[in-house]
This record gives structure tokens, sequence and C-alpha cells, in this order.
């Protein structure tokens, strides 16, 4: 669903995109949220992560945070 979900372990990113793309699917197919929910918690979730990678000390040069 979108691009910032995979920016864990490279050799893991597509198959991060995928299952959360699988798992925002089957919410819509199942009846369990509007595809408007999906969206928007998607949204959210790439919102996040772009404020959380931004925070110093995290954005993945060393993966640890400065003392």
């Amino acid at each position: 669903m979108g691009p910032h979900h995979g920016r864990g372990p490279p050799d893991q990113a597509e198959a991060l995109i995928r299952i959360g793309d699988e798992i925002g699917v089957s919410r819509v197919v199942c009846a369990l949220h509007y595809p408007s929910d999906v969206a928007a918690g998607q949204a959210l979730g790439e919102a996040l992560f772009a404020a959380v990678r931004a925070t110093a000390g995290l954005s993945g040069r060393s993966g640890r945070r400065p003392r």
C-alpha cells in the first residue's frame, strides 16, 4: 500500500509491503472495514513512520541513537 512500510531490512522490504497490502485488502473483503477506513489507517501509518524516521538518531545511518 505504501512505499514507507518497506524501509525495514532491505531483504524484507517487498515482503513487508505485500503483507501490509494483503492485510488491508482482507479487512475490506471480510467486511470488517470500509475501504476509506483502510486508506485512512494507511495514511496515518505512513505519517507516523515518517515522523519516527525523521526523529534524531533514527534516520538509519548507524541504527544507534547518539549519546
